[in-house]
């Protein structure tokens, strides 16, 4: 994936709608059309359908994978040199039973992450399907070119 955040959704959204979306999400973006149509005829022929663990954690797939979950002070800025968005917030406390008792383990770190596409995420496509491929600048370690301007 270019970003390692592809959406936010509001936080009201019940975990089995969160889990819809992921799952779908996934299928567009790994799937052929094919495999898509197969999909869409009923879940039990989705090879990596999502799952909800008992602390509100959503993944799919199979490396790549997606995952969702609750995060707490969501922050959006604007790099004024660069454009992309920075994105903020704090990762969920890790809990653990203890003697029968949820006990904290730790504190949820604070992430920030610089997203590599300005823009909506569809706005470019980084894989090259007919020569099996990341366009130039896209691959690992790559410095992304744009082509808009």
């Amino acid at each position: 994936m270019a970003d390692k955040v592809v959406a936010i959704l509001r936080p009201r959204i019940s975990s089995q709608r969160v889990a819809e979306f992921v799952e779908n999400f996934y299928i567009v973006a790994s799937s052929t059309m094919s495999e898509q149509a197969t999909y869409a005829k009923g879940r039990r022929n989705i090879p990596y359908p999502a799952e909800i663990d008992g602390i509100g954690r959503i993944s799919c797939g199979h490396n790549p994978w997606l995952e969702a979950r609750p995060v707490s002070q969501l922050q959006v800025s604007r790099d004024a040199i660069t454009g992309l968005e920075i994105l903020s917030w704090k990762e969920p406390n890790m809990f653990r039973v203890v003697g029968g008792k949820l006990t904290k383990q730790r504190e949820g770190d604070h992430v920030t992450y610089a997203r590599r596409i300005p823009g909506s995420y569809f706005q470019f496509t980084i894989w090259d399907r007919v020569s099996s491929r990341f366009k130039p600048g896209w691959q690992p370690g790559g410095t992304p070119v744009r082509t808009d301007e």
